[in-house]
């Protein structure tokens, strides 16, 4: 069993950066690395280049020999619109390939990594909620510290022992020993070494449940084992969620868990796991992109797990896969809403393909700045769906599609409901479900509400104003996936 008790190893890319894990930064100049015959001065150039691959930008940044002008290249935003489309999708293995080279091709930096043995490598960077380091908020994923223990695993030729599930029956980190590949139709996930961490409970990004805000899915599942008393806000403030676990199974607190708790647990974690993913985009496109595979939480956990040898109940795995069928059986229903906002889709394979060509040449198109839903997109903040709230008709509202939506229904119980909901992305769903109930003449006054309702975000949140702006004359076009 993986001790609990290793210190992490944190490491940053400043330049006070204390001690001989320097090294591990991306973008360190002593450790060029070959890939497919071509040199890189670095880890950095190589993922830089690759975002923008089959643009003169690319060999642009590959020829920087300094990598600090390469780094300025790829923020400057006059460049956004030439990342390619898929990097949501393929940043993740091109880091990795990255880091394979960098650790194979130097023997001293091998030799470093596996001196670390088992301890949990986190990168510290100053990006709030970053996605390759933790973070100045601490909020952020830690990817490039999760692959630089996956390349570690596989440098040391063995299979990970990890961390992770829990029981209800102790506090104890489980043992989980992933093979190489699952079973044929079936995708396995349990910690950060492996693809498909973001649907385990301990996934590092905040949810939001009615109001309060919770590191991830297992504190709000753990708080609500204790809800009402001190332990519940004890639990909730724990910087991970292994100090949670500590505290919900100490021997100390057993006798303050809710007498319901057994009947209520289950209830429980679903709520927590659909928060995440209806707040957490690339967590439900990934979720999304499984299709119908069988997912199978893969640990020694009877109840929540496989059991490793396939008898326990995966109850964790048919969670998501409950989930998962709610998404695609939305998604089937806000599809013509999309298509009325002209963001037309199809499940037509041919026109399919055209729309990806069509998206594809406006993402070269220099003239043109795309918006998306999604928040690794620059101008996400721009979306409809964006979580900045607005103050109008004297009632503060989480976001314009919230006021827009409610609008529809102006005067009765579903405005207030629109109102109420948590998140977003799920407000055009409720709207459409009750679309008997629009008030008479919308189609006349929606653009202005829209007009009024985009005016008041960018009167009330000046920031995005200035992101606006920075659009010039470029021609703005909602893409929705």
């Amino acid at each position: 069993m993986a001790s609990s008790s290793l210190e992490p190893l944190v490491f940053t890319d400043t330049k006070d950066t204390d001690g001989q894990y320097h090294e591990l930064v991306n973008a360190n100049p002593n450790y060029p690395i070959v890939i497919k015959s071509v040199l890189w001065l670095c880890v950095e150039n190589f993922v830089q280049s690759q975002k923008f691959q089959g643009t003169p930008l690319a060999t642009k940044i590959q020829k920087t020999y300094d990598t600090e002008q390469a780094r300025n290249l790829e923020q400057n935003t006059a460049v956004l619109d030439f990342v390619r489309h898929d990097w949501h999708k393929v940043k993740d293995e091109v880091m990795l390939d990255g880091l394979r080279a960098k650790f194979t091709q130097h023997k001293d930096l091998k030799k470093l990594l596996l001196k670390t043995g088992n301890r949990q490598i986190i990168f510290k960077d100053s990006i709030p909620g970053s996605y390759w380091g933790k973070g100045s908020d601490g909020a952020g994923s830690n990817k490039l510290g999760q692959l630089l223990m996956r390349t570690r695993v596989e440098l040391q030729g063995r299979r990970p022992q990890t961390y992770g599930s829990e029981s209800e029956n102790t506090s104890d980190f489980h043992e989980s020993i992933m093979p190489d590949k699952p079973p044929k139709g079936a995708i396995y996930f349990h910690d950060d070494k492996y693809p498909f961490f973001e649907f385990s409970p301990y996934f590092p990004h905040e949810v939001r449940i009615n109001g309060s805000k919770w590191p991830t899915v297992s504190h709000y599942y753990l708080g609500q084992r204790f809800a009402g008393s001190k332990l519940e806000g004890k639990i909730q403030e724990c910087g991970s969620a292994g100090e949670a676990m500590k505290v919900a199974y100490s021997p100390e607190n057993q006798d303050f868990v809710r007498t319901d708790w057994k009947d209520v647990k289950d209830p429980v974690m679903k709520t927590g796991l659909k928060a995440k993913f209806l707040q957490f985009p690339e967590a439900k496109h990934l979720l999304l992109s499984t299709g119908h595979k069988l997912l199978t939480h893969h640990c020694n956990d009877l109840y929540w797990g496989d059991g490793l040898d396939g008898e326990g109940q995966n109850m964790l795995g048919n969670f998501l896969m409950d989930i998962r069928k709610e998404l695609q059986e939305k998604d089937s229903v806000v599809r013509p809403i999309l298509q009325a906002m002209g963001a037309s889709q199809t499940s037509n394979s041919s026109k399919d393909a055209q729309k990806t060509r069509q998206f594809a040449k406006l993402q070269r198109d220099v003239n043109t700045t795309i918006i998306t839903t999604d928040r690794t997109n620059t101008y996400s903040c721009l979306s409809i769906y964006s979580d900045h709230p607005i103050t109008l008709c004297h009632k503060r509202w989480p976001s314009v599609a919230h006021f827009y939506n409610a609008m529809k229904f102006e005067g009765t119980r579903l405005e207030e409901k629109i109102r109420g909901i948590s998140t977003p992305e799920e407000v055009p769903y409720v709207a459409y479900h009750n679309k008997e109930g629009v008030q008479k003449g919308w189609a006349e006054k929606r653009d202005r509400i829209m007009s009024q309702a985009l005016h008041a975000k960018f009167e009330q949140h000046p920031e995005l104003t200035e992101v606006l702006i920075g659009t010039n004359r470029n021609k703005l076009v909602f893409h929705t996936e």
